[in-house]
């Protein structure tokens, strides 16, 4: 490679990373989905605590991909749009190492026809165009958690670019190329575990590439595996179920424990994933709207001879493997291509069954299908050249508006996708959309956990009616599932349907010996209707069934505070605290009852922490505004009075509490008109009416009426 191309190559990182950075943008203040709340947002006072070994230990098997979590809260907090903008830098990086390693190996492999260098140099930065672009990307970027992923596939690119400039001689120093091979490797291990592939895809490139004899690759593979058995042997001492609790803790046990939890067995996720795979393909060569969705449901198969589509899937898949065994001695770059894309699929496929797909999965195999891109551009290219020297510049000339056209598509719709994740309701509809019709032979938990999040996201925007249908939906799928009743009698809670949300919260608790959400349900409704006998019940048994679940605690210390018995409230809202430091709800709870025996001070304090940990909780901004008030600080209660009116604006309460502190600071006109404000949203109110009345005789005496 020459100076100038060294250069071109260079000024490539900060186009895909600004690339990157452009095209994710529309969902970097998203809210979290999934795991990136469950096992993130959650745990914001595990990150808060700064012990770092307890943050690792919320997923200890990938203790590189916990580090950059962490520090990326130590600089910007549990804000998700820092951590989609990192996400999105890493994602430029991971496509310039891309981009880097195309041009290694269309190099290595030019012996083979490949083409000349500033050909493969220029497909080479094309295709790290396309990786970044991809729309597959938005579930490495947008989807926080899977940072894990793309930090895996960062490294793994890294460790077989250090490989093969080890063996095509551009590193010189062949000890110090080899080591810095294996750190990348370990680095992509401890990042996800799918990495393990690394090895056999370097025995695959030493087919492909380097024509190794059958000594010689023995001889790498005895290397390879001296390796793998200590990593192995780690791995195997942290690796569990979902990251957390030891109850299946090793390798195997793990797996088992994904198989028990899919109810699938090795046969019949094997010939699903036949058909599974040209879903992927899909994805990847047709990445459309209509394409592009986290997640869907597939149709399980316990034998090829089901029917003739899974028939066609299984020798279709055969004959993908064959022809990729085939090419990979006759055509390098394709068969080496395939056989990537192939080996990277089978780790989460296979040994996660759970879910059959998961567009994730495939950002890294998409790699494998660049090459093979690039083998067939490259010919088209040569084509190209040669009738351009006998023409004209006009061959090339198309050949880069047609690029630019596949790469402006790809991006647009991307960012189309991007868009979808700020409204919840919009994402999960895109899912939900996506699914097939049901049937006994569908795979259940993707439909479930749409539908259940769909009808959850819909209640959060007081669409109770909407979120009614859907529920009941999932629950024409899985009938005996405790936590759709749960949601379901919550929408009908919503919806004003008392009686309906009664019986369907009973309903769940009937169907399992542990329903602690249900009871906690039923408290909760019991709690909006006042019967606080009732609800003392249900939050007992919730507390009784779950004593590490602070919600219990903290319901029971709203009944406890509502029946006027303020130092026991004050006891179970700190023990809600205790079991979760992180529970907004419990700290304003303690705030509230604090206040109202007196304790301003400290009642302040828990009010601030709410409102640390929750963004636009008016009722904490309001609340403090009281307290401020009360202490003589005007200016600060003032602010707080005004933030929580910037979330509520048509609230009474808070109109009228703003209206008072004007009215006691000489601000007389500003204080009409917020108690004007708050009778107009609550005409029957006495006191406001009283307020605006005093208020207005003060405007006239002062005026001299």
């Amino acid at each position: 490679m020459n100076k100038h191309h060294k250069y071109l190559l260079l000024a490539a990182l900060p186009l895909f990373v600004a690339v990157a950075l452009a095209i994710h943008y529309p969902a970097f203040d998203a809210p979290t989905y999934y795991d990136s709340f469950t096992k993130l947002e959650a745990n914001e006072h595990v990150f808060a605590s700064g012990d770092l070994a307890k943050v690792i230990q919320i997923f200890p098997q990938r203790p590189v991909s916990m580090v950059s979590f962490y520090l990326n809260y130590l600089i910007w907090g549990m804000n998700p749009f820092y951590f989609r903008v990192v996400n999105a830098i890493i994602l430029g990086m991971t496509a310039f190492i891309a981009a880097f390693t195309f041009i290694l190996i269309l190099e290595i492999s030019s012996a083979t026809g490949s083409g000349r260098s500033t050909d493969q140099q220029l497909v080479s930065l094309f295709l790290g165009l396309l990786f970044v672009v991809h729309p597959v990307q938005l579930y490495f970027v947008d989807y926080i958690w899977q940072r894990m992923g793309l930090l895996s596939c960062f490294f793994y690119i890294s460790a077989l670019a250090a490989y093969l400039a080890v063996r095509d001689g551009r590193i010189h120093y062949t000890a110090a190329g080899y080591a810095l091979c294996l750190v990348l490797f370990c680095l992509a291990l401890a990042s996800k575990e799918n990495a393990i592939t690394l090895p056999a895809v370097l025995i695959l490139a030493e087919i492909a590439f380097f024509r190794s004899g059958w000594k010689g690759l023995l001889k790498r593979a005895g290397v390879f595996v001296a390796i793998l058995i200590p990593l192995l042997g780690i791995l195997s001492l942290l690796e569990r179920p979902h990251g957390a609790g030891a109850e299946a803790l090793g390798i195997f046990a793990t797996i088992a424990k994904y198989y028990e939890d899919s109810n699938l067995t090795m046969s019949q996720v094997v010939i699903s994933q036949c058909r599974v795979l040209f879903s992927y393909l899909t994805l990847i060569l047709v990445p459309v709207p209509s394409n592009v969705h986290y997640a869907t449901a597939h149709v399980i198969f316990s034998s090829p001879l089901e029917s003739p589509a899974i028939a066609a899937s299984v020798l279709g898949a055969l004959a993908i493997f064959g022809a990729a065994v085939y090419l990979l001695r006759r055509r390098p770059l394709a068969g080496f291509g395939l056989l990537f894309f192939l080996v990277n699929l089978l780790p989460e496929s296979f040994l996660v069954p759970l879910y059959l797909f998961r567009a994730y999965r495939v950002s890294l195999p998409m790699f494998g299908l660049l090459l093979v891109l690039a083998d067939g551009l490259l010919e088209i290219w040569a084509k190209i050249r040669t009738f351009s020297e006998q023409k004209s510049y006009l061959g090339p000339l198309a050949a880069g508006l047609l690029a630019t056209m596949v790469v402006a598509l790809m991006g647009s719709v991307t960012i189309s996708k991007a868009k979808l994740w700020q409204d919840p309701v919009a994402f999960w509809t895109d899912i939900v959309e996506g699914l097939p019709p049901p049937a006994v032979n569908v795979e259940k938990e993707t439909p479930l956990h749409a539908l259940k999040n769909l009808g959850a996201a819909l209640m959060r925007q007081e669409r109770a009616s909407e979120a009614v249908v859907v529920l009941r939906r999932a629950v024409e799928i899985n009938p005996r599932l405790k936590g759709l009743y749960v949601n379901l009698g919550m929408a009908y809670d919503q919806l004003g349907d008392i009686s309906e949300a009664e019986s369907t919260l009973k309903r769940a608790a009937e169907i399992d010996p542990a329903p602690e959400n249900a009871e906690l349900a039923l408290g909760q409704l019991y709690l909006k209707q006042d019967r606080l006998s009732e609800a003392w019940v249900h939050m007992k048994i919730a507390m009784d069934l779950a004593p590490s679940d602070p919600r219990g605690f903290n319901g029971m210390g709203i009944v406890l505070f509502r029946q006027r018995n303020a130092p026991e409230a004050v006891s179970y809202f700190r023990k809600a605290i205790e079991k979760d430091p992180a529970f907004d709800e419990a700290h304003y709870n303690l705030g509230e009852v604090l206040e109202g025996v007196g304790l301003d001070e400290e009642a302040a304090e828990h009010f601030k922490r709410a409102l640390a940990l929750k963004r636009g909780y008016w009722q904490a901004h309001n609340s403090l505004g009281m307290v401020l008030a009360k202490s003589g600080s005007v200016k600060e209660a003032e602010t707080q009075f005004r933030e929580a009116l910037g979330v509520s604006p048509r609230n009474w309460r808070i109109h009228n509490n703003l209206g008072v502190l004007l009215a006691k600071s000489g601000r007389l006109r500003e204080a009409e008109e917020h108690f004007e404000n708050a009778l107009r949203h609550n005409p029957e109110d006495i006191s406001v009416k009283n307020n605006l009345e005093r208020v207005r005789n003060l405007i006239d005496a002062s005026s001299g009426k």
